[in-house]
């Protein structure tokens, strides 16, 4: 979503009474050339005017099945009836794939790294299969599964079982983003309690959301402090 899905509506995603599938905003649909053209024309750009060494597809996902002419007119040429999710993710991941492997053509030293959404994990099956990104994993709560929290998503360790064997099976290394931003007061004691066995999942990169932003003052610096700790020992391993 941004200023080109907002001059290029003939590319969104559409249900299958052709409004928009999103009901907050409009997404364009990377089945539609015109949007691969605008990816490659924005990564030639920043690739000659900056000097990347990477980069990170952010959580890419999808919210249902595309109805759009592209959509309806490859999945029957894919021998469906009509797109369904599964297809929909394997087409994305196609097309990350795609937007990785000609970051390598603009400049073959780059590393390219995912992290999807912890919500789908269904997805990390047609993300093993691509060829061009290095680095592929999820996101997920610092938390275990019985604590219940005012947001819930899948836990790290959820994503981990269900990234880790798998990526490393098809020769991908792996990278996780612990996600810890929307814990609050009462749920310092509980991640205090499980920092250190999620940081030391099994995983070839680490990212963290940090700092916990809806903390008390003080229970953030407690939060944070015992974070960085945790971080530090990891150096050694």
């Amino acid at each position: 979503f941004g200023d080109f899905t907002l001059k290029h509506t003939d590319t969104w995603v559409r249900d299958r009474e052709g409004r928009t599938r999103y009901t907050h905003r409009a997404a364009s649909c990377t089945q539609n050339p015109v949007v691969r053209e605008h990816f490659q024309s924005c990564l030639k750009l920043m690739f000659e005017g900056f000097a990347f060494d990477g980069i990170i597809w952010d959580e890419p996902s999808i919210v249902g099945a595309c109805y759009c002419e592209y959509c309806q007119k490859e999945s029957k040429q894919d021998g469906l009836e009509e797109p369904s999710d599964a297809w929909q993710r394997k087409k994305l991941a196609d097309f990350l794939d795609g937007m990785s492997e000609y970051c390598k053509k603009l400049r073959p030293e780059t590393m390219t790294l995912l992290f999807a959404e912890a919500g789908d994990l269904d997805f990390a099956e047609q993300l093993a299969k691509t060829k061009h990104i290095d680095y592929i994993g999820s996101d997920g709560h610092v938390r275990h599964e019985d604590h219940v929290m005012h947001r819930m998503k899948n836990t790290i360790f959820q994503a981990n079982d269900a990234y880790y064997s798998l990526m490393k099976s098809q020769g991908h290394q792996t990278v996780f983003l612990l996600e810890a931003q929307r814990h609050r007061d009462e749920d310092l004691a509980h991640y205090l309690g499980v920092m250190e066995e999620a940081f030391n999942l099994p995983m070839d990169q680490l990212m963290f959301y940090y700092s916990a932003h809806e903390m008390s003052s003080a229970n953030e610096t407690i939060f944070n402090q015992a974070t960085w700790e945790t971080v530090r020992s990891l150096t050694n391993k």
